[in-house]
């Protein structure tokens, strides 16, 4: 499929005539039959173009720019042998992966960055609110992970009274962008953050993004902080309290938010334990003590949230 996919790349730039600046490893770094590129055309203008996987049309096809996210226009948008690909708008800045890269090894997000990404997730859920997205999540997704997850993790028993208990918090959906991740945010030269990859747009369980502001920095921390699972819980704790105060009144979340924030969490525990057991793709370049460390981690991390939220 991937040699597929490249040979429909090449027959599209040859119709649209593009040519490719730089490819990314999209492909590589996810595993999937897609393929992304940024290619200029005959007048100079720089543009995407995103093969094998595409957001739903119904997301802002026009772009959209508000008080503190920006979204990409759809320039154009078709299929080649029935795979679907798109020429999307280019949005020029850094990555707030690369902008964040010192704060991460600690785990955390510095201030700044923090607050502006947490009114921009705010700002998702209310522009998006009336949409028609499709539903993209179900609790048994949580429950595939867990099957896995249980492997390295204390106390399973406990940790699926907690999932069984709040199925009805998993079934309620909101809008979600999936990967609203700092590698997958740009910061654009008017200081919005610009929302691309938007292929998995949908409708998952209430602040699904935010847990994609945490988990992935527990890869980038260094290991000596592994051990500091306090000051990151007092670092979670800062972070629910930015959400709450920054919230969005026409947007209400399901239950209690103080409650709901360590669910997300809990949910965002059990799904890095699946991927180290199940070795995902991106886990390879890290090593095998570090990935111990992670285990442990995420083991003493799990013990404090459980009991946040086991009454």
């Amino acid at each position: 499929m991937k040699s597929n996919i490249q040979q429909y790349r090449q027959k599209l730039l040859a119709e649209q005539q593009l040519t490719v600046i730089k490819e990314f490893d999209t492909a590589d770094k996810e595993n999937s039959h897609k393929d992304v590129t940024l290619c200029q055309n005959s007048a100079g203008q720089q543009l995407i173009l995103r093969i094998g996987e595409t957001r739903p049309l119904i997301f802002f096809p026009d772009g959209w720019q508000g008080e503190n996210i920006y979204i990409p226009t759809v320039i154009f948008a078709g299929k080649i042998k029935k795979i679907p690909y798109e020429i999307e708008e280019f949005v020029a800045g850094p990555l707030l992966s690369d902008i964040n890269n010192k704060t991460a090894k600690t785990g955390k997000i510095q201030p700044d960055l923090l607050a502006k990404l947490i009114a921009s997730f705010w700002e998702v859920q209310e522009i998006c609110r009336k949409l028609p997205l499709e539903s993209k999540f179900s609790s048994q997704k949580i429950e595939k992970h867990f099957i896995l997850a249980q492997k390295i993790l204390s106390k399973p028993n406990e940790i699926e009274k907690i999932m069984s208990r709040n199925n009805k918090f998993w079934s309620k959906l909101y809008p979600s962008k999936w990967k609203f991740a700092l590698d997958n945010l740009i910061l654009t030269a008017n200081n919005k953050i610009a929302l691309i990859d938007n292929a998995k747009v949908g409708l998952r369980y209430f602040g699904y993004d935010l847990g994609w502001l945490v988990w992935p920095l527990w890869l980038e921390m260094e290991e000596k902080n592994y051990k500091k699972v306090a000051a990151h819980i007092s670092y979670l704790e800062y972070f629910c309290k930015l959400v709450q105060k920054k919230r969005a009144t026409s947007v209400k979340p399901p239950l209690d938010f103080n409650y709901v924030f360590w669910l997300i969490i809990f949910e965002r525990i059990i799904g890095a334990a699946y991927d180290i057991v199940n070795n995902t793709k991106y886990l390879k370049k890290l090593s095998e003590q570090k990935i111990e460390k992670q285990r442990q981690f995420l083991n003493s991390l799990m013990k404090i949230v459980t009991e946040k939220i086991s009454y």
